[in-house]
């Protein structure tokens, strides 16, 4: 009865502890070690009696009745106690693979440094930018260095346009000495720093890279429309697959968006969409009609991911019906392009 009454009341206990430690304002390294310790001793005993009980169950000739998330989550949970026992009895701060996460144990620290966010948690995107459509390249929750992925990037370029870019817009991060000489062997401009003394240029010249430089800044703002109004910052769903899938959404919706401007074309051909209205003077009045475009009107409704794919589906059914529409679409493009063909500069970044 009495060991049946101190096992009762050890969660009681245990939680005890942790709300004392956690009410504290400023504790100090030793109280912080010592709470920590007691609570790894804790998850290592419950995991003992739960492998105890698993090897009963087993001797006996019995499963255990769990699915797939009960046991990945035991795995988890052990793979959890592991790295923070290594890093309470050496001391460390860091540990490869770190679990941060038990709902999502693919989920791993970032640190970024930034004012406010030392460190951060979810996907690291590598993102590269032509004519105002976004392309994500790479994508992870690990930390990478993107640096190291310029030239893949660049090829993928090739690949989608088949040329090289005359231009390529990117953070200081990419250019080191391996990156340069590739851009340099290609034939490819780079608005960076070059290395050693700063070389003489003249006042147009100094103008000229300055406004390269800001140019590279449509990538960021890329980033700051994904997450003010498509929720790019705020991924709630669980799963790695379907979070990649998400982002790939995000992007998707932002490019259906830039798009708007060339399927407006083909919806007001297609569907002819007319209405008038009455302009008054103090004469008379006079009827107009206007056209007036189904997108315009659909940008003021809130739309989801799947809304955008639907739109986008519907778009290209539509423009293969208009005559000379792979002209028409070749033609949309940034300021710079020419000849109906994709704009040679290309914005990376990494986010």
């Amino acid at each position: 009865m009495v060991n049946s009454r101190i096992i009762e009341c050890l969660p009681t206990i245990i939680k005890a502890e942790y709300l004392a430690f956690a009410k504290k304002r400023k504790p100090g390294k030793r109280d912080i070690k010592r709470a920590r310790g007691k609570q790894l001793r804790y998850l290592r005993r419950n995991l003992k009696d739960v492998n105890r009980m698993l090897d009963k169950l087993e001797a006996a000739g019995h499963a255990a009745h769990w699915k797939f998330p009960d046991w990945q989550r035991l795995w988890v949970l052990q793979e959890l106690y592991r790295q923070q026992d290594i890093m309470h009895r050496d001391g460390r701060k860091r540990i490869d693979d770190r679990i941060v996460s038990i709902a999502q144990p693919y989920v791993r620290p970032i640190v970024r440094g930034k004012a406010g966010k030392h460190t951060e948690f979810g996907a690291k995107l590598n993102v590269s930018e032509t004519e105002g459509f976004a392309r994500m390249d790479q994508v992870d929750f690990d930390n990478f260095n993107e640096g190291i992925l310029l030239q893949e990037q660049v090829e993928g370029y090739k690949a989608l346009y088949g040329y090289y870019p005359e231009l390529v817009l990117v953070d200081q991060i990419y250019l080191n000495r391996e990156n340069r000489k590739y851009l340099k062997d290609k034939g490819i401009r780079h608005a960076g720093r070059p290395l050693g003394r700063p070389p003489e240029m003249s006042r147009q010249e100094k103008q000229k890279r300055k406004k390269e430089q800001n140019k590279r800044s449509e990538i960021e703002g890329k980033f700051g429309q994904g997450k003010s109004k498509y929720g790019l910052d705020d991924i709630k769903t669980r799963l790695e697959d379907t979070s990649y899938a998400c982002i790939g959404l995000i992007l998707l919706a932002i490019n259906v968006i830039k798009l708007s401007g060339a399927t407006r074309l083909a919806l007001d051909t297609q569907l002819e969409v007319r209405t008038s209205y009455t302009a008054p003077k103090p004469a008379e009045s006079v009827h107009r009609t206007q056209p007036r475009s189904i997108l315009s009107n659909l940008r003021r409704i809130p739309l989801s991911g799947v809304s955008f794919v639907l739109i986008f589906s519907l778009c290209l059914c539509l423009w293969e019906q208009v005559p000379g529409w792979e002209n028409k679409i070749n033609s949309i493009g940034e300021k710079g392009g020419s000849g109906g063909q994709p704009d040679s500069r290309l914005a990376l970044i990494g986010g």
